[in-house]
Order: structure tokens, then C-alpha cells, then sequence
């Protein structure tokens, strides 16, 4: 009787959710990349594994389910086969016309109706995958592979053919960072971070450029 009493005492009643799901889904593939879900018209997108392992050492892909009954609509029909280079960024991505532009270090453009690739971009940089977007426009910025230059490009969103909007000279004493770009009034506003070694102070500042002609009109510390 005692252990049927103290079974009892440690059995959790069922929890009674405020706001049960729609759907579940269960990839019972072990850990996800950090990706945000993906919401787009119909379709949420993850970004999860092919294989049951417990750590990020298999490939990952993407999958796309019907927002309200969680019907799948595709697998990606590749797979980022680095573990170094998998959909780590968390919503950093941008869709414009059904296709979403989202990196691994490499870029891809995806249909989001099919779950193909149409177009991809693939060369070595460090960073690069905080794709910020407007209309047919994406921006990011990178490294240089000796880490001397901070590089902002922009590509137009039909083909990647990335060209270098501005560049920015790091030192031992001088470093920078930039923040997801921001929007408004044909204006493209980029946040900044400036590490200064030598007064041993950090600088916040607005990069502000013109979309029409993609000129620098302003950096104003804040």
C-alpha cells in the first residue's frame, strides 16, 4: 500500500494549457539549428536535421508546414552538409516575391512554393548571414578573411551578384560592428558599433544611406 501511496505522491497531473496548440509535429530528429520559424502567406518553415543526433553534426535542411493543420508541403531538397554551416541565425533572412534569401555562409534563394533552390552564392567570408532586405535590395556585412575590413555589400534580389557598398578598416585598436539595417523613406539605416582601444571607449552610431543612388548620406554617433 505504502508504494502504491508513494507512486501516487510523485505522478504530475496532466497539465491543462491556457493555449493548446493548433498541431504538433515531432521531426524526432534530436536538436534543431537556432533558426526562428519562418512565416510566410500559408507556410511556416523550420530548419531542423536529417538524422537523430543529439549535437549538430548532421546535416541540416528546411521544411515547410501548412500554418493551420501543420500538413507538410516540402522538404528542401538539399542539405547543408557542414555542421559549421548550418541555419544558425535566428530570422535573419529576407523574402521577396515567394523566395526566401537566407545563408549558411553560403547563400541561397529558395522558392517557397517548391522548396528549391533557384539560385545560390558561395564564396568563403566570415559572417555574412544578417541578410537585411527591402523591395529587390539585400544588404549584409562580413569580414574580410584576415579580419582587417568590416564590408557591407548589396545585391539585387534576382540574382546574387554582390557588389561592396562601403568598407570599414579594423586595427588592433579599431574595430567594427554592424547591427540588421533598418528602413525608411528610401533611406537605409544601419546601426554601427565602433571599439576604440587606444580611448578604450565604444562608439554607437547611425549609418545613414540613400537607397536611390546607395550613397552614404550621413554617420551620426549617437
Amino acid at each position: 500500500m505504502s508504494i502504491i501511496s508513494s507512486c501516487n505522491l510523485f505522478q504530475k497531473p496532466e497539465a491543462k494549457l491556457a493555449y493548446p496548440p493548433l498541431w504538433e509535429y515531432n521531426f524526432n530528429i534530436g536538436y534543431f539549428s537556432s533558426i526562428d520559424p519562418i512565416l510566410y502567406d500559408d507556410k511556416v518553415v523550420y530548419s531542423g536535421l536529417d538524422e537523430k543526433k543529439n549535437d549538430f553534426s548532421a546535416n541540416s535542411t528546411l521544411e515547410a508546414f501548412h500554418k493551420s493543420d501543420g500538413k507538410q508541403f516540402w522538404i528542401w531538397n538539399e542539405a547543408v552538409e557542414e555542421s559549421y554551416g548550418q541555419f544558425n541565425y535566428l530570422g535573419q533572412n529576407y523574402i521577396d516575391n515567394n523566395i526566401l534569401h537566407i545563408s549558411t555562409g553560403v547563400d541561397y534563394a529558395i522558392d517557397l512554393n517548391l522548396g528549391k533552390t533557384v539560385d545560390y552564392y558561395n564564396e568563403l567570408r566570415f559572417g555574412g548571414q544578417n541578410f537585411s532586405g527591402i523591395q529587390n535590395l539585400i544588404f549584409t556585412d562580413y569580414s574580410s578573411e584576415t579580419g582587417d575590413k568590416t564590408i557591407v555589400k548589396y545585391t539585387k534580389t534576382k540574382k546574387f551578384e554582390w557588389h561592396i557598398l562601403d568598407g570599414y578598416n579594423n586595427s588592433d585598436t579599431v574595430q567594427y560592428g554592424f547591427s540588421e539595417a533598418v528602413f525608411k523613406d528610401n533611406k537605409m539605416i544601419m546601426p554601427y558599433l565602433k571599439w576604440n582601444g587606444i580611448e578604450k571607449n565604444l562608439i554607437i552610431g547611425l549609418k545613414i544611406y540613400d537607397l536611390q543612388n546607395l550613397i552614404l548620406l550621413s554617420d551620426e554617433v549617437i
